[in-house]
Formats: structure tokens, sequence, C-alpha cells
């Protein structure tokens, strides 16, 4: 199968590369086919299944919030 990005999405994965967020394309569509088996056509996840995401997103990449807690961050960016 060959997979052909259209050019803004191409600048989305380079973008995404180039900040850390992802190691190669590959990876990628490791990522996006995990969530698509999570997620439910027309249906919006809850918050709770969101911060789950993000949360498992990150140990499972070894990411790390620099000591702050997600609720900091909320907080953040309600101001």
């Amino acid at each position: 199968m060959t997979i052909s990005p259209t050019p803004e999405q191409e600048r989305r994965i380079q973008e995404a590369l180039r900040v850390g967020l992802i190691e190669s394309p590959e990876q990628l569509l490791d990522v996006g086919l995990e969530h698509l088996g999570h997620s439910r056509v027309g249906a919006p996840d809850s918050i709770a299944d969101t911060v789950d995401r993000v949360a498992n997103f990150g140990k499972r990449h070894g990411l790390s919030l620099g000591g702050l807690r997600m609720k900091d961050l909320i907080n953040e960016g309600r101001r």
C-alpha cells in the first residue's frame, strides 16, 4: 500500500517531526490507527477519555510535564 499525503498533511507531519511529537511518519500512523480503534464515529470523546488518552500518550512516548500537573495546565489555559 502506498500512502500519499496532501501538501498540508506533509507540512503538518514535518512540523510534528521538527517539534518532537513523533519520531517518524510510521509512528504517526501507529498513533492514528490506535486512536481510530478507540474512537466512536460521530461521538465526541468525554473529557475523561481525552485526559486518559493524553496521559497514556505521554507515558507511551516518554513525555513529561516537567513537574506540572494536568490541572495546572488547564488552569493556565483559562487565564
